[in-house]
């Protein structure tokens, strides 16, 4: 197996980072263009010795040291890019999923105006302000359906900041941390059961030095989506990945 020393991402020559890469497969992610790299086939490689054990490498002191986590793939929607030292992760909002609620915001203020309109007509002014939370939860949902064609979560951690920016329509979840309060990142599946379904979201979050536990970004449709940003964040502060009670594991 080729030596971070010795490796080359044939297609940028960026060099290869020991934990960039993955024994089991025999094959490395660039983290500056996201090419994956074969080891097996890399020009001047030095070989090293491999254990039978999931691509589990011999330490020179006898110890078997675990292969890394197959590196995730830079999913759909998500956009990296690396300049002047800093890390940038975009991600689009946009999914099918905003053409049906687009139709269900439709259908639900069709409903609204039609029951407003038979009791505007019919004198019963009074029960009109019956259906208020009904409104208020259309138009909530109104606005979220807007959010999802335009906006983006931008995550960028540059001169000892992480940020987290939702935009350009205004949304809660905004954080910057300062990234020397970072003790480790991980990632956790939430299950939403209700009569119509269950819902299964992804959230990336933070351990604080303190013990605290920090939000990044949540509500994220695709496991992928939050194992690459995990991944990412830490390879870019060089914060080694190790076991969170309750986290999702790679």
């Amino acid at each position: 197996m080729p030596t971070s020393r010795t490796l080359k991402c044939p297609t940028c020559g960026a060099q290869i980072q020991a934990s960039d890469m993955n024994l089991s497969t025999m094959y490395a992610r660039c983290r500056e263009c996201q090419s994956l790299v074969d080891l097996e086939a890399a020009p001047d490689a030095a070989p090293a010795p491999r254990d039978s054990i999931a691509g589990a490498v011999l330490m020179p002191d006898g110890s078997l040291a675990p292969a890394p986590p197959l590196p995730v793939p830079l999913p759909e929607r998500l956009a990296v890019h690396t300049a002047g030292g800093a890390l940038h992760i975009e991600r689009r909002w946009y999914a099918w999923t905003a053409i049906f609620l687009t139709a269900f915001c439709v259908m639900w203020f069709g409903i609204l105006g039609f029951w407003y309109l038979m009791a505007f007509s019919a004198g019963m002014r009074a029960v009109m302000l019956f259906p208020l939370l009904h409104v208020a939860a259309g138009l909530f949902l109104a606005y979220y359906t807007v959010c999802t064609f335009v906006n983006t979560t931008e995550i960028v951690v540059a001169n000892g900041v992480l940020t987290v920016r939702h935009g350009p329509l205004p949304w809660m979840g905004n954080r910057e941390i300062p990234t020397e309060a970072l003790e480790q990142l991980y990632c956790e599946e939430h299950v939403s059961r209700t009569r119509n379904g269950t819902t299964v979201t992804y959230s990336v979050r933070a351990r604080g030095r303190d013990g605290r536990m920090v939000k990044l970004v949540t509500g994220l449709p695709e496991r992928d989506q939050a194992m690459y940003i995990e991944q990412e964040i830490e390879r870019h502060l060089g914060i080694a990945d190790r076991p969170v009670r309750g986290q999702l594991r790679r």
